[in-house]
């Protein structure tokens, strides 16, 4: 899993806040990307039930079931975090964030 998620993030450096959303596996969007303060997320074909975000290390910095739109990440640290997004359907989605 660590491996997966060093790709993933390695791959998101490239992003800017005016590059427009990019589809991760699954149908996930997550913008902008890097994020500063709230984080927009669309999961096609489904209803977000919790949102996990992990720090480098592997240790969940935040937990929302439920999540607004857009989520509030103005209080995680700058850095890059790896997100997982469940659905209600029971669909489960990864994806990368670098916060500024």
């Amino acid at each position: 899993m660590f491996t997966r998620m060093v790709v993933a993030l390695v791959l998101l450096t490239g992003w800017s806040s005016s590059a427009p959303p990019v589809l991760a596996p699954h149908g996930l969007r997550l913008y902008p990307n890097p994020v500063q303060d709230y984080l927009f997320f669309e999961q096609e074909g489904g209803l977000v039930r919790q949102i996990e975000i992990y720090d480098l290390l592997g240790s969940l910095v935040l937990r929302q079931v439920k999540p607004p739109n857009p989520l509030d990440v103005s209080a995680l640290k700058p850095g890059s975090y790896f997100l997982k997004i469940q659905t209600f359907d029971g669909r489960l989605s990864q994806g990368g964030i670098v916060k500024m």
